[in-house]
């Protein structure tokens, strides 16, 4: 788990606290533009996240986890690319951003809660504090340097690189997640 929140909260990193930079200063969009994406985001998935149970009835925790997730990725590629699928398109440059974000934040998100379950489900009961602690505390580490790394390219005015770092981290932290868990049974919690 730690090895995974290590990519993953890099790849976050990369973008996640500069999502108001690129919407400003890459897309042009104005505050309240900004606030309504965001606000859009967050009630959507809030309303995904009640198809959670829904997904693990019918796939399973580990299948739901990554498909949802590996869902979000050509999203991130979206943003990344908004720019040219506007120029192909008929839709503004907020229309292409907006909706990828959203559903970007819909798709990497509505699993967590799933892979929370099912991480405390495989820990001991004594290992589920420690094992949280090293999560949050790599992810936390991780998500100082790629948000570093992320402002100083967009910066620069380079708005596509930390999305395809992003999708690249994404990619590998589900491949990863995959091969740790998928064959992992849960551990029973002890009598009392």
């Amino acid at each position: 788990m730690v090895v995974v929140n290590i990519v993953v909260g890099l790849a976050v990193a990369f973008v996640v606290p500069l999502f108001n930079v690129y919407f400003r200063a890459g897309v042009h969009a104005h505050d309240s533009e900004i606030g309504v994406t965001f606000a859009s985001g967050a009630l959507l998935l809030a309303i995904a996240a009640l198809f959670g149970p829904f997904l693990v009835a019918r796939m399973g925790k580990i299948p739901a986890i990554i498909s949802a997730r590996l869902l979000g990725i050509p999203f991130v590629l979206l943003l990344a690319f908004a720019p040219d699928v506007e120029r192909l398109s008929q839709l503004s440059l907020l229309s292409i951003a907006g909706i990828a974000f959203v559903a970007r934040n819909v798709f990497r998100n509505v699993a967590n809660p799933i892979a929370s379950a099912f991480e405390m489900e495989i820990l001991a009961p004594q290992e589920r504090g420690t094992a949280v602690g090293a999560s949050m505390a790599v992810f936390n580490l991780t998500f100082a340097i790629g948000g570093f790394a992320g402002a100083v390219m967009m910066n620069a005015g380079d708005f596509r690189t930390p999305f395809l770092w992003m999708a690249g981290l994404y990619l590998a932290g589900d491949l990863m997640y995959w091969f740790f868990f998928n064959k992992t049974t849960t551990v029973p919690e002890p009598r009392q």
